[in-house]
């Protein structure tokens, strides 16, 4: 959706515009990283105020400058409403895109993908990282196979222009600035801090993959270009769609549409993760409801628990079947979230 607008400003070196905004993000990372490791909490931006401005606390450990504690609060509400607001926004498009091939009202749509990825969800960290990861690759490798057409297909390849010295400043500032939203969700990471196994799991996650992500955005820029060109990427709506279509005609828009109900999937699946235990973790500090703060298994939640025999299963892979999952934080997101829409 981003790429007509960021090709018609950065031209035939819209491929740095990504360079540029993946660099600024990875500033943006890195101080997300540093932060983490001092204070690796759920509530990230909630704790590093907390901590870091509040001065106070030096002279009396148990005081709270006024201030800091509004701001503190101001900012973390902040970061959960957008993740309120953009699952709801990735929900509708996605309804309008499964409805171009089945004739079901959007309500219904948009409640039954909205609840797969909650369900996932909740049956525990093990589940929700392995569809992630499935999802995830296939995307990748969709995007290989693009990149992989554009170096033998694509007939306007020299319309990539690879000379930094041509760089315009002007239209750069503004290319790379819409590409930073592409990069968004990285952050939120840090809301499952406590949930790594090692201290340097997150700072590493967010450094490798606004690193891949940089890279997989550069290559697709760069092959849209050469299978499309330069004018026809700048001016069509889905110019992914449109070189895919290069090679596979009509059905280049039905991968494209097949990308984003996959990606979209995901999105839901890492909102859900992050903002359950974000909900979860401002419960215990006192400043959401405190239902929010019950962790659980799916199992002791649905009554499922004393049927189980466990007697069997080593320490290691029971891990996943504790009661660590905010069932009650996960079910109040999909609800709002649902109504939003």
């Amino acid at each position: 959706t981003l790429l007509p607008t960021i090709i018609r400003h950065g031209r035939g070196l819209s491929w740095f515009s990504f360079v540029a905004g993946g660099l600024i993000c990875l500033i943006t990372g890195l101080s997300y990283s540093k932060l983490n490791s001092l204070y690796p909490s759920n509530d990230a931006e909630y704790s590093w105020i907390m901590n870091v401005l509040n001065f106070d606390k030096e002279r009396d450990p148990k005081k709270t400058h006024p201030g800091v504690k509004f701001l503190a609060n101001l900012i973390i509400w902040i970061v959960v409403v957008i993740g309120l607001l953009t699952a709801a926004t990735v929900m509708v498009g996605q309804a309008d895109i499964i409805r171009e091939y089945v004739n079901i009202s959007k309500p219904l749509i948009v409640a039954v993908m909205l609840t797969l990825p909650s369900i996932v969800t909740m049956l525990g960290n093990k589940y929700a990282t392995s569809l992630n990861q499935t999802i995830m690759i296939l995307v990748t490798l969709t995007f290989a196979l693009l990149f992989g057409n554009g170096m033998i297909s694509g007939t306007n390849s020299a319309e990539n222009d690879y000379n930094i010295k041509n760089l315009d400043f002007t239209n750069l500032l503004k290319s790379s600035f819409i590409t930073i939203f592409a990069f968004n969700g990285f952050q939120s990471i840090v809301q499952l801090s406590e949930e790594a196994e090692k201290k340097n799991d997150v700072p590493k996650s967010i450094v490798s993959s606004v690193s891949f992500a940089t890279l997989v955005y550069v290559l697709i820029t760069i092959s849209v270009i050469s299978l499309i060109g330069l004018n026809s990427a700048a001016g069509s709506v889905s110019p992914i769609g449109s070189a895919f279509g290069v090679n596979l005609g009509s059905n280049g828009k039905n991968v494209v549409n097949a990308l984003t109900i996959a990606a979209l999937t995901n999105t839901i699946l890492i909102i859900t993760m992050s903002r359950s235990r974000l909900l979860q973790k401002l419960a215990v500090r006192g400043i959401a409801p405190k239902y929010l703060e019950k962790i659980t298994s799916i199992q002791k939640f649905l009554g499922l628990e004393k049927f189980t025999n466990n007697n069997n299963v080593s320490n290691e892979n029971n891990r996943d079947k504790e009661k660590t999952i905010p069932i009650n934080a996960i079910i109040t997101l999909s609800v709002i979230t649902f109504l939003l829409t």
